[in-house]
């Protein structure tokens, strides 16, 4: 009675536990890897050569089967997957494995329901890690446009840069400048009234917190410049100029002529002067012969 017990009690739980086993990636997976999943046979009477992988998806709220080609490998004439056997262990190569990224995987004997523990193994999943960019925002300077390597402001006023990189998880951000050990934990770089003080070469340094090896950087040079200053001509310096001055739809400092002799006709810039109405023309986007 005893040893019908036992062997009632070892078939149960051989049947509670899964006779195929799924193994995956035991290193960090990066994006462009390519990711091997096993599946072992730990029962003799299964045959591994009938065995295929699942994804559960999300989208149908259920598993389906991984095909050795898709979509993508079709339209690319390339392999994306691939399934195979020795005999021993079933292998799925993913060529293109950003796609299961955390998705559940597992493997499915054809003998069997796989609604029984027995011809269904555990699933596992995987993480890809990545880390993309870093791209630069402005303030002051369009979205869609690109940050300048050089940044030249004015002494006074204000820079504020923010930097961003896409990855599989939310990086850490650095700003350092070039020459010192100032150091800003921050994605966010803030110049208040900028001064000579502020010149130099910014880093902006992206690190992804799982996986040392992912890093990316950016560099900019911010260029303090002068206050500008305004010159105007007086009224008096014009006539002593020009004591014929041109009609006033020629005032335009834009146009493309200068005033010529004393009876106030306009000429090219490039054109000759006239013999005896003057030898040089002055300086300036709107010149004058001289008299």
């Amino acid at each position: 009675m005893r040893s019908i017990l036992l062997a009632a009690v070892v078939a149960l739980i051989h049947s509670s536990h899964a006779a195929l086993m799924i193994k995956g990636p035991t290193e960090p997976v990066l994006e462009g890897d390519m990711v091997t999943l096993e599946c072992l046979n730990t029962d003799g009477d299964l045959n591994i050569s009938r065995v295929h992988f699942e994804f559960f998806s999300e989208y149908m709220q259920g598993w389906n089967q991984v095909w050795w080609r898709s979509v993508r490998s079709y339209c690319f004439y390339d392999r994306a997957v691939e399934v195979e056997e020795d005999g021993e262990k079933a292998y799925l190569r993913l060529f293109y494995p950003t796609r299961f990224s955390g998705v559940p995987v597992r493997c499915v004997s054809d003998a069997g329901n796989a609604t029984e523990p027995e011809y269904v193994s555990d699933s596992i999943t995987f993480k890809v890690h990545y880390l993309r960019g870093p791209s630069l925002t402005m303030e002051g300077y369009p979205r869609y446009m690109e940050v300048p390597q050089d940044v030249k402001v004015r002494v006074g006023a204000d820079v504020v840069v923010k930097c961003s990189a896409s990855s599989s998880e939310e990086p850490s951000y650095f700003w350092q400048k070039e020459g010192s050990d100032w150091v800003l934990p921050s994605p966010l770089l803030k110049v208040t009234k900028a001064s000579a003080l502020d010149e130099g070469k910014y880093t902006c340094l992206a690190k992804n917190p799982s996986v040392e090896s992912l890093n990316v950087q950016r560099t900019i040079s911010i260029t303090v410049l002068p206050m500008m200053t305004t010159l105007r001509r007086s009224q008096s310096t014009e006539q002593v100029l020009n004591p014929f001055p041109p009609p006033a739809w020629t005032n335009n400092p834009w146009c493309d002529f200068i005033v010529g002799g004393k009876d106030g006709s306009l000429v090219g810039k490039d054109q000759p002067a006239r013999e005896g109405e003057g030898e040089k023309r002055s300086e300036g986007i709107l010149g004058y012969w001289e008299s």
